[in-house]
């Protein structure tokens, strides 16, 4: 029972996460249970766990609902993420043993050309900073380093809907690892700090556009929509029109 209830939790919250469901939208347990052909009880146990991770809200009688990005604690978490990112990228500075940073190299080396927006390369991005604080030493900081990104994610998808983004971030990342291999402690934190920041403002300026869209007749950013008609299929993978909505507005502030 317990991996079943592990499938359905990780697909819905990749869905959550890449916004094939829209905030507010309604979560139906028995549609769900129906799609996976399960029972409804490993379908209300990762419904709980998403809830308790706080990519759901509960209400009474309607159930469970995508959560609205409450835009002040995704401030809050990417000031806790730059903390624990500096701190890492300064203690790998100095180690003599400072890992395979070659395989890093190699990976961001070649800017794609002609990058298209996607969504997707946030996990590459993940990886990148998880790679280096796990070769910085401290498990507990990449821990809450991994903790961090996962509630950060469903904003941060709007991170790379540009190609311009894109190729800066690539530079971004070789020019933090070049000042890394130099042992360049104050220039690895200043380029780690640039890269975060930008992401940080060309994040919220993007979602908190499209949120301002979705949420026209709602409450403050944290609350759910009431309205059940807003109950809709994922969209496969496919850019949903929130999605959509987030891109263009990002490509207007360029």
């Amino acid at each position: 029972m317990r991996l079943l209830s592990d499938e359905v939790y990780s697909e819905l919250k990749r869905r959550l996460t890449l916004w094939e469901y829209l905030p507010g939208t309604r979560i139906p347990e028995e549609a769900i249970a129906a799609e996976f052909k399960v029972s409804r009880t490993p379908v209300r146990d990762a419904l709980r766990r998403l809830e308790q991770e706080r990519f759901l809200v509960r209400q009474p009688w309607s159930g469970y609902r995508a959560i609205v990005p409450n835009m002040r604690r995704m401030e809050e978490l990417y000031e806790v993420r730059l903390a624990l990112e500096e701190t890492a990228v300064r203690q790998l500075a100095v180690r003599t043993d400072q890992g395979d940073l070659h395989a890093l190299v190699r990976e961001w080396n070649e800017i794609p050309a002609n990058p298209k927006p996607n969504p997707d390369l946030v996990y590459a991005d993940e990886r990148f900073h998880e790679t280096l604080a796990g070769l910085a030493g401290n498990q507990s900081l990449l821990q809450y380093l991994r903790s961090i990104n996962e509630h950060i994610r469903i904003i941060r998808v709007n991170d790379f809907s540009s190609p311009e983004r894109i190729a800066d971030t690539y530079k971004q990342h070789l020019a933090l690892l070049h000042s890394i291999k130099q042992k360049d402690v104050e220039g690895a934190a200043h380029h780690l700090r640039k890269h975060i920041q930008e992401s940080q403002s060309l994040v919220r300026q993007a979602a908190e556009q499209a949120l301002s869209k979705l949420m026209l007749h709602w409450d403050e950013p944290g609350t759910i929509m009431p309205d059940a008609r807003s109950e809709v299929e994922p969209r496969d993978g496919r850019q949903t029109a929130a999605m959509a909505s987030i891109s263009s507005s990002q490509s207007a502030t360029r």
